[in-house]
């Protein structure tokens, strides 16, 4: 009697394709809303705020921040992602992604004065427009009248 082989074992070797294509379907989306709250941030009125927390936090860096509007203290958080890399055994990707974290993080510095755009129907919702050039960052501000991040409150 010959036995029939399950047709899923076909599709073992694909896994490594369908959780690359996971991870850049999670970070297409994350990107896509960034991008839409920054460009609807740049008619929002600007306003301060100072970096609590930078940190890795899995596949991205994360900026958390305090920002005031009428006298009621308001957090954001930043998310960048870490870009993908296949694991080796030298361990060059696994390093070239702290290199990016590290970075990102030197970029916002707890204590680091930001320049934000805030949602004036709903402050709770704020944008990072620059990192202000008076703080210690090597942050710069952008040339054009650009965001360079967004967040989702």
């Amino acid at each position: 009697m010959k036995s029939a082989t399950p047709v899923y074992i076909y599709f073992i070797p694909l896994w490594p394709i369908s959780g690359i294509i996971a991870w850049a379907l999670v970070n297409w989306v994350r990107e896509t809303k960034r991008e839409k709250l920054s460009e609807r941030s740049l008619d929002w009125p600007r306003t301060t705020g100072i970096v609590r927390t930078s940190e890795i936090v899995f596949d991205h860096v994360e900026v958390q921040y305090t920002y005031s509007i009428d006298a009621k203290e308001y957090s954001g958080v930043f998310k960048d992602g870490l870009p993908p890399a296949l694991p080796d055994r030298s361990g060059l990707s696994a390093r070239g992604i702290a290199s990016a974290a590290k970075m990102t993080i030197s970029d916002y510095p707890v204590g680091a004065k930001l320049i934000l755009n805030y949602n004036p129907q709903n402050p709770s919702q704020s944008s990072i427009y620059c990192v202000d050039p008076g703080s210690q960052s090597t942050k710069m501000l952008p040339t054009e009248d650009v965001p360079t991040f967004g967040t989702l409150d």
